[in-house]
Formats: C-alpha cells, sequence, structure tokens
C-alpha cells in the first residue's frame, strides 16, 4: 500500500497572518524657523495617492498608521487665509510649497517604525 501526502499548506485561510505594523509618523512644520501655525500637510505616493494630516498650533503634524514608502510634500495654508475673516492662524508661505509637484520635498517613510520628519521651508 502507498501514502500519499498532502502538501502542507502554510496559507490555510483560517490562520491570520500578522498584519505589517504601519508606523506613526510626526514633526513640526517651520518656515525660516517659526512654526507654521495651521493648515494641513500633504503626503502624495508614487501613484499620486494623498494623504493628509492638519498641522496644529506649534506646526506639528501627525500622521497615523502611514504606508512605508516614498512621498512628495506639500504644504497648504491657503484654507486659513479669508481676507474678509482674517485668521491669527494663516502663515503665508511660498507658493512652491502648495504643490507636491513643485515643493521639492521628499520623504520615505520606513516600515513599522515610529519616525519623525520636521519640514523646514525657507522663503
Amino acid at each position: 500500500m502507498v501514502e500519499v501526502k498532502q502538501p502542507e499548506d502554510k496559507d490555510k485561510p483560517d490562520e491570520k497572518k500578522p498584519e505589517e505594523k504601519k508606523p506613526d509618523v510626526s514633526g513640526k512644520v517651520t518656515l525660516s524657523g517659526k512654526p507654521v501655525t495651521g493648515g494641513v500637510i500633504v503626503f502624495t505616493d508614487a501613484d499620486g495617492k494623498e494623504v493628509k494630516a492638519d498641522l496644529a498650533a506649534d506646526g506639528t503634524y501627525k500622521l497615523r498608521d502611514a504606508k512605508s514608502g516614498q512621498y512628495t510634500v506639500a504644504v497648504d495654508t491657503e484654507g486659513l487665509n479669508d481676507p474678509a475673516k482674517p485668521n491669527p492662524a494663516y502663515v503665508a508661505i511660498p507658493a512652491r510649497f502648495r504643490s507636491a509637484k513643485t515643493s521639492g520635498l521628499m520623504l520615505d517613510i520606513h516600515k513599522g517604525e515610529q519616525q519623525v520628519h520636521d519640514i523646514a521651508l525657507q522663503d
């Protein structure tokens, strides 16, 4: 009699694979050394997908569960710029920083690590 063994299935549907830990990314955005006190920071991946984080009054941001990879970065404060209703949090930044295509800002996010990435903008 011949015994037939079934191949061992390492990816059994009832067994859960551990999920990749997605990192939290935080930092501070400054313009000429002073905090950018409001707006959003926008991370754009190679596929053009955007992920945004709000800027706090001290210029800090926190992006939770970020996908690892390389990103272009933009900072937009124009949503706070209303001449009819001035907002003290509004900081005018050079227009080139408002678009990932023109900002020149790049950032690598590594999987499984908590990371700090400060963004220093210059006039």
